[in-house]
């Protein structure tokens, strides 16, 4: 092998240091680009959390509103099936309750309804068998008043 001329080496250090300027320029411009790529990534990433919590803070309010609107009504059907309950152990048999549920409150509601229904049946027949009862306790007062005006009209009649 011969020996490297130096005209050879100082072109080959000037090729190498041309090779190192290059590279490093490379390198930094790569650094550029990992930095501005990095920076991206962030800005992106503190978008998508903000847009996700906003998002999810929005469905929360939504899920509340849900909840209070449902959690209304139940209780204002409730308040209405307490205020019948106490109407009928009152005595008041007037119009059912409307229906407008097809859950457990509307069945129970139809319950409601079918209690008191049934309740103005059974007094409007214990009223009903009262007033034979009393009828016939008239008319035995009455046969009883007629056997005593008989009696006594019969005493002096037979001593006559």
């Amino acid at each position: 092998m011969e020996e490297p001329s130096a005209v050879n080496l100082r072109k080959i250090q000037f090729h190498l240091a041309r090779t190192k300027s290059e590279l490093d320029r490379l390198m930094a411009l790569n650094r550029m680009r990992l930095s501005t790529l990095i920076e991206d990534y962030r800005a992106h990433n503190d978008s998508m959390v903000v847009n996700t919590l906003t998002l999810a803070i929005i469905g929360l309010m939504l899920l509340g509103t849900m909840i209070n609107l449902f959690i209304g009504k139940l209780k204002k059907d409730l308040l209405a099936l307490q205020q019948r309950t106490a109407e009928i152990v009152e005595g008041y048999r007037g119009k059912p309750l409307p229906v407008f549920r097809n859950d457990e409150v509307g069945q129970l509601t139809e319950g409601v309804n079918h209690m008191a229904k049934a309740l103005a049946e059974r007094e409007h027949a214990l009223e009903i068998q009262r007033s034979k009862s009393s009828f016939m306790d008239r008319m035995v007062a009455i046969d009883s008043l007629a056997g005593g005006i008989a009696h006594e009209i019969a005493n002096p009649v037979t001593c006559i």
